[in-house]
């Protein structure tokens, strides 16, 4: 009884932590659109300032946006309305898009972006969900992109016998070895302080996880504490299909 209300305790502070932070995701960017916009209503702005707190109310409004968004998708994988939806896609299509899409947020930071794939000369033509696998590798992405602050973000694939492992590999901060075990919980990143200087509503990982048990797919992390993170996915092959482990 004392372990089950410790856990019921904990699983509230960690829920209020996780209110907390959303109320923060979501009234920052939404003030900073206000604010920018009152800004801009003012007539003796030179064209320099325009663009300037135009810039910023793009900014605030995408960071919004994806909040939203992950708020979203985390409620849906929680009622069990994502149903697997296959079809038939080249994986090199999605690596090449992805590359293209997450290229200009990782040069502004001054990150080397690489795609590595093994085989490199391989087409890849596979069944899967294509949208929950772009979500994972988005999720990844964006997170080692906005937790490095130099080097590089390299991602990719390989193939080995019926295993196919999607990687993100970056130089970043890395994770502590006391938090490994619990960053795919759906709430236990809201469990830091709000005064992080990363923005995120810190939901991107759980729906990787979620995601990743709804393909059948093994997901991984490797990390050093300071020096960098390498997060995995790997799907079992049979086929052209992408199958359950287990099957």
């Amino acid at each position: 009884m004392k372990k089950a209300k410790e856990k019921a305790e904990e699983s509230d502070r960690l829920k209020s932590a996780f209110l907390a932070n959303m109320s923060h995701e979501i009234r920052t960017p939404m003030n900073g659109i206000i604010g920018f916009v009152d800004l801009l209503q003012r007539a003796d702005l030179n064209e320099k300032q325009e663009n300037m707190y135009l810039d910023m109310v793009a900014k605030s409004s995408q960071r919004l946006l994806s909040t939203i968004n992950d708020i979203i998708e985390i409620s849906k994988i929680e009622a069990g309305e994502m149903p697997v939806q296959l079809s038939k896609f080249n994986i090199n299509d999605e690596i090449r898009y992805l590359y293209d899409f997450f290229k200009p947020e990782a040069a502004k930071k001054g990150l080397y972006l690489q795609v590595k794939n093994t085989p490199p000369d391989m087409d890849l033509a596979l069944s899967t969900d294509r949208g929950k696998l772009e979500s994972i590798l988005t999720n990844f992405i964006k997170n080692a992109i906005e937790y490095t602050k130099k080097g590089f973000v390299e991602f990719g694939y390989s193939l080995q016998n019926n295993a196919l492992t999607f990687f993100v590999k970056d130089t970043g901060i890395g994770i502590p070895e006391e938090r490994l075990k619990a960053i795919f919980d759906r709430f236990v990143q809201a469990d830091l302080e709000i005064s992080s200087p990363y923005e995120g509503s810190g939901l991107g990982l759980s729906i990787a996880k979620a995601y990743a048990d709804m393909l059948g797919a093994d997901l991984k992390v490797e990390t050093v504490h300071g020096k960098g993170s390498t997060f995995s996915v790997t799907f079992f092959l049979a086929g052209d299909k992408m199958i359950r482990r287990d099957t």
